[in-house]
């Protein structure tokens, strides 16, 4: 544990000279960290974490440490079966592993022999041994590839591969991994064929074998995980691998099961320095960083504060044509459906990632509140309740929270508001669209299989709509924001891409190259965040709002006071700056 412990010091301090390079803030922030030392949990013990605050101190000061520390959170007493923290170290460190290394290194990986002979080794073959045990990851500009993108086999990973070779303005060099390599080298060779992208290299990882992901999230700046559904697929060892090497993380995942059960990983990301960030895609990922950057225009343009954010899904099509789910949409949502007593308490809990205002007892922040069919005089309009309401209003709370705490705060600067209130609502056309639309929502996951069948809508694991069918169809999705201050003035914006499923790859992409190529210019300035378990807007700012943007996502600003002023926004449709090919008919579908 000693020698792994002076290792691990190493890579903190070539984290420290990066922060250094970013600028005088955060390298104020490193030399706290490095020179602090080891924290108690509540519970007095101390505990092991994966950052400065526990590595450098114990390093450097191993005279000052008085009981033996909680190595992992292996031996912590309050973790149960359900505890994620310690889930991939636990395994690179577990006996077998250590044994059949040792093997390997000095005894011709003949273990039993190891056994009979191990106390023959000396302190230098041990410490030897100890520091080639973990991979020494290069300093994040040396290394081999900007991005990886975990689990392409599938529906989204085709997707992720067609938005590279469609829309993607970088070029970069970026590797695809799966845990059966000769799926990720078909999907690759399907979509990618005659493309600059198509001798991108492949991998295969298994998410239970910890050198695999070892070797994976070292040889890159950051890991894009797609592959869903993320709270049965063992993410988090790739998260916790990716904190240890000093990786940054996304993924797509529309879970809230999953956010929180990543929560346990902020304080140690938040100490090395990761980012990890997961619901980088259409749902969660869209209207928190619409929300990041109307909450900026509203502090810049009238220094307020804002108090309700309110957003709106639509989507038209301009051609008739069939459209369903994929097949893992189904399956997230069906995992989460069919979950135990804690995945039903995070699911109807408003405040399971954070961000309670008057201890959440105000009735607008209460989930019945985004079950209403209503008209809605903010956007003038009729209102239904929205599939991924529940999840957004999370993730934009905790954006909040996470403001106050990192970045704002009375001694750091404004947050989105002190009060804010979230909704999200599905644009409807009229009343009567509206309650059916609500009705058709609200059956089981069963029946809405048995539904899509009979509409010849339906899509098994790893299958959705095609792409060129949705792009000859011309399906379209746009999201709507309006932003209140606290004395009443307005921000009101859309955004329109193609359909979900592809701005979801168009989303992931982003903002896995916005921590890949521009990590230091998100990790600098007043509003800047050293790292933790993150949103897509606290972790990529203005950066990844204007990446999307310069990308091929359409804006349009109808504040009070601009031409579009009080405008409903389906007639906003025909605008050239959405970029339409055709005009499309004036009232949603």
């Amino acid at each position: 544990q000693n020698q792994c412990q002076l290792v691990t010091a190493r890579t903190i301090r070539a984290r420290a000279s990066r922060d250094s390079a970013a600028g005088p803030h955060l390298a104020a922030r490193s030399d706290r960290a490095t020179n602090s030392a080891p924290r108690k949990d509540k519970m007095g013990a101390h505990v092991r974490l994966a950052g400065p605050d526990y590595d450098e101190h114990v390093a450097l000061n191993p005279q000052e440490e008085e009981e033996a520390p909680l190595f992992y959170y292996k031996d912590d007493p309050s973790r149960d079966a359900r505890s994620v923290r310690g889930c991939f170290l636990d395994e690179i460190y577990a006996k077998p592993r250590l044994e059949q290394k040792l093997a390997d290194f000095y005894f011709d990986g003949d273990v039993p022999y190891m056994r009979d002979n191990v106390h023959c080794l000396t302190d230098a073959q041990w410490r030897c041994f100890f520091e080639g045990y973990l991979v020494e990851p290069l300093p994040r500009a040396e290394r081999k590839y900007a991005v990886v993108f975990y689990g392409v086999s599938g529906y989204t990973g085709s997707l992720v591969m067609e938005y590279l070779k469609r829309e993607c303005l970088d070029d970069v060099n970026v590797c695809f991994a799966g845990r059966t390599l000769h799926k990720v080298i078909k999907m690759r060779d399907k979509v990618l064929q005659g493309t600059r992208w198509a001798n991108c290299d492949c991998v295969s990882c298994d998410l239970k074998e910890p050198f695999e992901v070892e070797a994976l999230v070292s040889s890159c700046r950051v890991v894009c995980n797609i592959a869903g559904p993320f709270m049965l697929t063992g993410g988090e060892r790739l998260v916790e691998a990716c904190i240890h090497y000093d990786t940054d993380y996304c993924d797509v995942s529309g879970e809230i099961p999953w956010s929180a059960k990543l929560l346990e990983f902020h304080d140690v990301a938040r100490d090395a320095g990761v980012y990890i960030v997961p619901s980088t895609a259409y749902a969660g990922g869209l209207p928190d960083i619409m929300c990041y950057a109307m909450a900026k225009e509203a502090r810049e343009k009238y220094d307020e504060q804002l108090k309700e954010f309110h957003g709106y899904v639509s989507m038209y099509q301009e051609r008739e044509g069939t459209v369903g789910a994929s097949g893992g949409t189904l399956s997230t949502r069906a995992a989460m459906a069919s979950g135990d007593a804690w995945v039903r308490k995070v699911m109807t809990d408003p405040f399971a990632l954070g961000g309670a205002v008057e201890n959440g007892e105000r009735e607008e922040d209460q989930d019945r509140v985004l079950t209403k069919v209503f008209r809605d005089g903010a956007i003038k309009s009729w209102v239904a309740p929205h599939v991924y309401a529940f999840f957004e209003t999370r993730v934009v709370r905790r954006s909040n929270e996470l403001h106050r705490t990192l970045v704002g705060g009375p001694d750091k600067g404004p947050f989105y508001g002190e009060k804010l209130n979230v909704t999200v609502y599905t644009l409807m056309p009229s009343e009567a669209a509206a309650k059916e639309f609500k009705k058709s929502g609200s059956t089981s996951t069963k029946a809405e299989e048995e539904r899509l069948k009979k509409e010849g809508k339906y899509y098994g694991p790893g299958e959705g709509p095609p792409l060129d069918d949705l792009f000859e169809i011309g399906v379209y999705s746009l999201y709507h924001g309006v932003g209140i201050t606290e004395s009443g003035k307005k921000v009101c914006w859309s955004i329109k891409g193609r359909d979900g499923y592809f701005e979801t790859a168009r989303m992931a992409v982003e903002a896995a190259l916005a921590m890949s190529e521009s990590g230091d210019e998100l990790r600098s300035g007043s509003e800047s965040v050293r790292g933790g378990v993150l949103t897509p807007g606290i972790a990529g700012k203005h950066v990844l709002f204007d990446r999307i943007r310069a990308a091929g996502m359409g804006f349009i600003d109808w504040s009070p006071g601009t031409s579009w002023d009080g405008v409903k926004p389906d007639d906003r449709l025909g605008v050239d700056v959405w970029g339409n090919k055709a005009t499309p008919p004036p009232v949603a579908e």
